[in-house]
């Protein structure tokens, strides 16, 4: 009995929430979240699989075209396809998840050496981010796999330059780890332990290949 309890509590510890990474795909067809999102106003939601994401801009409506995706702000100068500061908005994008997840991935385009943008996760700061933090368009800096708790979110915000398009969000959704009888509590741990290195441990280019798996153009 008290085995079979154990290997239960293995089982619902070390199974995650998702097979892999939900990708909000900003430049892709219909269906897409750039697609769903496109001449949205903010706070519009939208659900991938089983998880919902709520969207808000610093201004404007959201837009999609063949060249990008930004933020369509109200004035002139401004480029529709791109998050830039060309109306005088310093536009940003944030959004806020209805379950805890992990950051997995973000893809940027229209990058150039003297563009910078800043990424908020979780509350935490990576600012000015370039190029030299970018492998083919995807983010590779420290913000990678920061857990983001319900209630706070992930914001991208021009910083310098002429712009970006926003192309892909990628994240995971975090395991629910069962309450397990006191008895069990050492060895829940040390699950706990072992399957957090092996989270750690899951090379990036594996995520990314799944990310771009999922994102069709």
């Amino acid at each position: 009995m008290v085995r079979s309890i154990l290997i239960g509590v293995l089982v619902l510890t070390a199974l995650p929430a998702s097979a892999g990474p939900i990708v909000f795909d900003f430049r892709g067809g219909a269906g897409s979240a750039g697609a769903q999102l496109d001449g949205a106003a903010t706070g519009t939601a939208i659900a991938i699989e089983r998880l919902t994401a709520t969207f808000f801009t610093s201004g404007g409506l959201f837009n999609q075209n063949a060249g990008g995706f930004g933020i369509n702000a109200t004035g002139s100068g401004d480029k529709t396809d791109q998050i830039d500061d060309g109306s005088g908005l310093v536009e940003s994008m944030f959004v806020t998840f209805d379950r805890v997840v992990r950051f997995r991935a973000l893809g940027v385009s229209l990058l150039g050496g003297s563009d910078h943008f800043d990424l908020t996760v979780a509350g935490d700061l990576d600012s000015a981010v370039g190029t030299e933090s970018l492998a083919d368009g995807f983010y590779l800096g420290p913000l990678l796999d920061t857990v983001v708790p319900i209630g706070l979110g992930i914001a991208v915000g021009f910083a310098s330059g002429n712009g970006f398009s926003l192309d892909s969000l990628a994240v995971d959704v975090e395991s629910e780890t069962p309450i397990p009888e006191p008895g069990t509590f050492g060895l829940v741990g040390l699950v706990l332990i072992a399957g957090g290195l092996v989270r750690v441990g899951r090379r990036r280019s594996t995520v990314l290949a799944a990310v771009r798996k999922c994102i069709v153009r």
